[in-house]
């Protein structure tokens, strides 16, 4: 058996979530950036760090939780059948990514990652080419 911890688990998780995303398996890469984001947030909030979630509602007029129903909608479909197990997903790139970027920012802020990791150059150079 092997033994990790939640940011070891967080770090696979979004290392895998941007691999499926250059390989335009948005399903993967959605639920996957989506358990890293909500692992690295937990995280966050543990250490009394603020998590971008937080900054980003603290900043509009939606709270916590709205933020995260809107950048996680496509994620919670996916992972709750009990709602609705007839219903269609739509997918798209802009999830994931918005989920990849959300739970980079946490860990440079836990300071797991730094400026110059393979997360963060993945969302600068896919910032500038598209």
């Amino acid at each position: 058996m092997q033994v990790f911890t939640k940011i070891d688990i967080a770090l696979i998780a979004l290392n895998e979530a941007k691999s499926a995303f250059l390989k335009k398996d948005y399903v993967s890469s959605t639920i996957l950036a989506g358990a890293a984001q909500r692992l690295v947030r937990d995280i966050c909030e543990s250490r009394n760090i603020e998590p971008t979630i937080k900054k980003i509602s603290n900043n509009s007029t939606y709270s916590k939780r709205q933020i995260h129903d809107l950048i996680a909608r496509t994620y919670n479909k996916m992972k709750h059948a009990a709602h609705d197990p007839e219903a269609d997903v739509e997918i798209s790139p802009d999830e994931p990514l918005v989920l990849i970027r959300v739970a980079a920012t946490d860990l440079l802020k836990l300071k797991v990652l730094d400026e110059n990791s393979e997360i963060v150059e993945f969302l600068i150079t896919f910032k500038q080419s598209n």
